[in-house]
């Protein structure tokens, strides 16, 4: 009986010494676990903060204030000194930044930018018809006819841009996975390229000119309005930020 209860007891400290050990892992782990916790969130902070830091060096422009910029300019090396265009431009992104955060600068030029968006046509469009206008014979067409020409492919790009827009608006009504996903983007890859090849045959037909020349006038207005449309959207948005309030 005394050698069972023997066996009992060392076999109960074997369980009990298993179950400390156990124990002491875990809490080990935990303590672990933290430390991890506590190393990632340090991590991301000083990571926001370096983000934070370059984004205010963006739109400072290495400036820490107004006051500082005035002065460099004012007493500055020639070096230091900015031009008359530069100074303004500078001084009015400093002006809009004092006014605002970085999340509110964002949150601004993003809806500013698009609800404007739709005014840079009426300063596109009639430069586009000039280049018509250059490319094709003077006393055949006037520079009224290119403006119809224009109005005319402008209207197809908004109509199918609505077709696109309304067919995603649907697609969300079935909530958002891989498939619809996957159909959008094909729906606006395809609307995307028919908006660029349709620029083609309407001219063709338009013009009344053939195959082959048409196709040369077409590459060549498409690439001067590639640069042209760059031109516009940069100019557009340097005058939507400085404009902020």
């Amino acid at each position: 009986m005394k050698r069972t209860t023997t066996s009992q007891t060392g076999s109960n400290k074997k369980i009990t010494k298993t179950e400390n050990v156990s124990l002491d892992e875990l809490i080990e782990a935990e303590k672990m676990e933290a430390q991890i916790k506590d190393s990632l969130k340090a991590n991301i902070a000083k990571v926001t903060h370096e983000e934070k830091k370059k984004m205010d060096s963006m739109f400072n422009f290495g400036y820490e204030s107004i006051k500082e910029l005035d002065s460099l300019q004012q007493f500055g090396s020639e070096d230091e000194r900015l031009d008359a265009i530069e100074y303004w431009f500078v001084k009015k992104t400093l002006e809009v930044k004092a006014r605002n955060t970085n999340e509110e600068l964002i949150k601004k030029f993003k809806e500013s930018f698009v609800h404007n968006f739709s005014k840079t046509l009426f300063i596109y469009m009639p430069l586009f018809a000039f280049f018509l206008w250059l490319f094709h014979g003077k006393k055949r067409w006037y520079y009224f006819d290119h403006g119809i020409f224009i109005l005319h492919y402008f209207s197809f790009i908004l109509l199918i841009i609505l077709i696109v827009f309304l067919f995603s608006k649907f697609l969300s009504l079935f909530g958002t996975s891989a498939i619809s996903d996957s159909v959008k983007g094909v729906v606006d890859l395809v609307a995307f390229l028919w908006m660029f090849y349709y620029f083609f045959p309407a001219h063709h037909r338009f013009y009344g000119e053939t195959r082959l020349i048409s196709f040369v006038k077409s590459i060549a207005l498409f690439f001067i309005n590639i640069i042209l449309i760059f031109i516009i959207i940069l100019l557009f948005a340097l005058y939507t930020f400085i404009n902020i309030h």
